[in-house]
């Protein structure tokens, strides 16, 4: 697979690679950025390596996690993913994405996400997206709203999947509390379609 998978307006969508250790380091050190997915602090360096060789193998499939910069400095912002999740239909994918806080509110997480959403759909062969988040992580709800994703269902995160140091502070289930958004790519890609047909 080339480096770049994807160019938007102000965004390249691009293979991760160990050039990028410190820059996720960097952003999971920040405790906004990690607030919503039960981590204190960055993993370790050879973590992080092991991660990125994986991801890098998983390309080939048409899943994995990206990296996002702006187009404008090069400078790393964040990461995007599509994975599915062991349970899930070989068709259909999950979406997510993380960003450092100096891009948060500039509409950067809906930009890559409708364009990777695209791509999936028109390319991919995946006939679902769905999306997760903390019941009240709202900022990320606005982003799958955005993107044309509805509510599905809720769920509760397993107390295990919280980093030992922070647990505490989630032991109680509505703390916990998931929500799942989805929408199939015959509806996305046309309500894009329309979406595309009204502009100038």
């Amino acid at each position: 697979m080339d480096e770049v998978l994807l160019s938007t307006a102000r965004m390249t969508i691009r293979a991760l690679t160990f050039d990028d250790v410190e820059n996720l380091r960097e952003l999971d050190s920040d405790p906004d950025v990690v607030r919503y997915v039960g981590r204190a602090g960055p993993p370790e360096r050879e973590f992080i390596r092991q991660w990125i060789a994986r991801i890098t193998g998983m390309y080939s499939t048409k899943r994995g996690f990206w990296a996002l910069t702006e187009r404008a400095s090069g400078e790393f912002m964040g990461w995007i993913h599509l994975i599915t999740r062991e349970g899930m239909a070989a068709n259909t994918a999950e979406i997510g994405y993380r960003l450092r806080k100096k891009f948060w509110g500039r509409g950067y997480a809906t930009e890559s996400s409708l364009a990777l959403m695209t791509k999936s759909f028109s390319e991919w062969n995946v006939v679902e997206v769905t999306a997760l988040a903390l019941a009240e992580n709202n900022a990320s709800i606005r982003v799958m709203e955005k993107c044309g994703l509805r509510f599905k269902e809720t769920s509760t995160l397993p107390i295990e999947r919280i980093d030992e140091r922070i647990r505490s502070d989630f032991s109680l289930p509505e703390r916990r509390r998931m929500v799942a958004y989805a929408i199939t790519g015959d509806r996305f890609l046309a309500e894009q379609g329309a979406v595309n047909s009204t502009r100038p």
